[in-house]
């Protein structure tokens, strides 16, 4: 492995040739014209966040339930952790894997997690607390934090959580972000792309020219990619895209004389 598959330059290099105060005006007037509600297209976590709760309790609930019975096989083993209940328990992986923001974790039971997974787990978890509705159920998301940092024993439940949690994961942000949220936010969809970020499309010069100075210092044969089989809209379409950030103003009289 000798860096990323190159999605991370293709957002630096897209978002370099994106106008940052056009890109907002094109966001004010994306609202003003489709009118979305916040949770349905008009703010990008809360539409990342929905369609991430769909995903969850629709295509990959079998997946939930796999956890589920997991994660209750391993508290039902320890008796401090008895008490906790399946629906405590799936209330807690799906309100944590919904809140994960990167693909997954890299966790094995019995190896120190790195720091960064750790305290990316440690903040979902925290966040998750805030869906329960009975205040002592909410350390039920203890629990399933821990067991996917692998901090609950070395036996085989807790290495097929770690290993499933981890995947169920990926799986999720991949089809509740690529394949549903990136379709529901359409300020400009150039920014919509594997590796974005359509809640910050642009990239300042200084930026980049970071970026890659790391990248030559670090990963020097690292992919670079523009088009692949993955993303949704070729090089030449997000660069026609990106334009209109040039002209927003213009855009907006176009949609107001169309409408």
């Amino acid at each position: 492995v000798a860096g990323t598959t190159g999605y991370d330059a293709l957002a630096h290099i897209d978002g370099l040739f994106v106008d940052p105060e056009g890109a907002e005006e094109l966001a004010r007037a994306y609202r003003a014209f489709a009118a979305p509600a916040a949770d349905q297209g008009g703010d990008w976590p809360a539409t990342a966040r929905r369609a991430a709760h769909r995903v969850a309790a629709h295509e990959l609930a079998s997946e939930i339930e796999r956890l589920v019975r997991t994660a209750d096989r391993i508290c039902a083993a320890r008796p401090a952790l008895r008490d906790h209940a399946p629906a405590a328990l799936r209330t807690a992986i799906r309100e944590i894997l919904v809140r994960l923001p990167v693909y997954r974790p890299y966790a094995v039971p019995g190896s120190p997690c790195t720091p960064a997974d750790t305290a990316l787990l440690r903040e979902a978890a925290e966040g998750a607390r805030t869906a329960f509705a009975v205040p002592e159920e909410a350390h039920a998301a203890d629990v399933v934090r821990d067991a996917a940092l692998g901090l609950l024993g070395d036996g085989p439940d807790q290495r097929d959580f770690c290993a499933r949690f981890a995947q169920t994961a990926s799986a999720l942000r991949a089809k509740s972000v690529e394949d549903t949220a990136f379709y529901r936010y359409a300020p400009l969809l150039s920014a919509a792309e594997v590796g974005g970020a359509p809640e910050r499309p642009a990239v300042s010069p200084r930026e980049f020219h970071a970026f890659c100075a790391r990248t030559q210092r670090d990963w020097p044969a690292s992919g670079t990619v523009l088009s692949t089989h993955d993303t949704k809209r070729s090089a030449d379409v997000r660069a026609r895209l990106a334009a209109l950030c040039e002209f927003p103003r213009q855009w907006r009289e176009l949609l107001a004389a169309l409408e």
